[in-house]
């Protein structure tokens, strides 16, 4: 179930959990589901979607690596680079 988790006032968008059921039980790319947030008002919540692809059976490194393709095709470089540091940095903090 998608909920809303947060929001980034900065940049008035809601942060959104729930799409790795979108991912494991509908089988749709998460770049596509990426793509199709970011003409919205919602972002997923990158920290939601690592805790429910481990939930869902992945380890950290498959994770890690499936994240870094689908956030390059739809954000970009930059933006990848900032999310992946950032959730390597909480994962490693509470491993």
């Amino acid at each position: 179930m998608i909920k809303i988790v947060g929001f980034i006032k900065e940049e008035d968008i809601y942060t959104i959990s729930g799409l790795a059921t979108l991912y494991f039980s509908d089988g749709l790319p998460l770049s596509i589901i990426f793509d199709r947030l970011k003409d919205t008002k919602f972002k997923p919540s990158w920290i939601h979607l690592f805790n429910e692809l481990k939930d869902n059976g992945m380890n950290n490194e498959r994770i890690f690596h499936l994240l870094h393709e689908q956030i390059f095709e739809s954000y970009g470089k930059e933006y990848r680079d900032i999310i992946l540091n950032k959730l390597w940095q909480i994962v490693n903090k509470t491993s």
